[in-house]
């Protein structure tokens, strides 16, 4: 990004998806949740349990919220872009999943959530990675005081082999995938994350990782569906 302020992710945000058009499926990971939320829910859904509600952090237009929704008791997809949530509330939302726009690394914000909800579960998917490095420690630290004592984390990140494999597809295709430029074209700057950098965010915490990847909406010349790699990590208490 062209700045480290905090808030002008919302202003990045907004503009990214105010370019999509309206219909689903167009952003690069708005893969429907066969490719996405229902490889991860067997992954955490004992560990999740019924008792406290989900966030679906980072959901954007609620692809992958109304699938929890099967699932959870209750669920809330949050996101830092108002347009993102609007379009989620305008789909064919089941009664137990809702929309909120919260900034994650607004303290005010995050601890008037955690005072409402007490102890949540947080779903995440490919969140961290769209933040400067010196962020993501405050969007931890989010996420510690929502999770509380109790709660627990699901999270899915772009692994270090991402970048290769990006640069692979472009110069095979000669050219970057469309739905990446858009990305970039409105100044969001995708990094990369190691294992270990969950390690050091959430020390305190028991942890559970291995390797998946993230399903994309670019089809290759192949005709396959573009498979970026990444990892996955369950965090909270009593990993094992």
């Amino acid at each position: 990004m062209t700045t480290t302020t905090p808030n002008l992710y919302q202003e990045i945000w907004e503009r990214y998806w105010s370019t999509l058009p309206s219909e689903p499926q167009t952003a690069l990971w708005d893969s429907t949740p066969q490719y996405a939320a229902a490889l991860d829910v067997p992954r955490f859904k004992a560990a999740f349990g019924q008792e406290r509600p989900i966030l679906d952090f980072g959901c954007g237009n609620g692809t992958q919220t109304r699938y929890l929704a099967e699932h959870f008791a209750r669920v809330i997809g949050t996101d830092v872009s108002s347009v993102a949530i609007e379009s989620a509330r305008r789909a064919d939302n089941p009664s137990n999943a809702e929309y909120r726009v919260i900034d994650g690394i607004s303290q005010t914000q995050v601890e008037a959530l955690s005072a409402e909800l007490g102890d949540v579960n947080i779903y995440m998917r490919g969140v961290l990675h769209q933040m400067q490095p010196e962020h993501r420690g405050q969007l931890a630290a989010a996420i510690e005081k929502l999770l509380g004592r109790t709660g627990m984390l699901y999270l899915v990140e772009l692994s270090e082999e991402a970048d290769a494999y990006f640069q692979r597809i472009t110069e095979e295709a000669g050219a970057p995938p469309e739905k990446l430029v858009v990305i970039l074209q409105s100044g969001i700057t995708p990094g990369l994350l190691k294992i270990s950098d969950i390690q050091e965010f959430f020390p305190n915490h028991d942890i559970r990782t291995g390797t998946t990847v993230i399903n994309t909406m670019h089809i290759l010349p192949s005709g396959d569906r573009a498979q970026v790699p990444a990892f996955y990590a369950l965090i909270g208490p009593g990993i094992v």
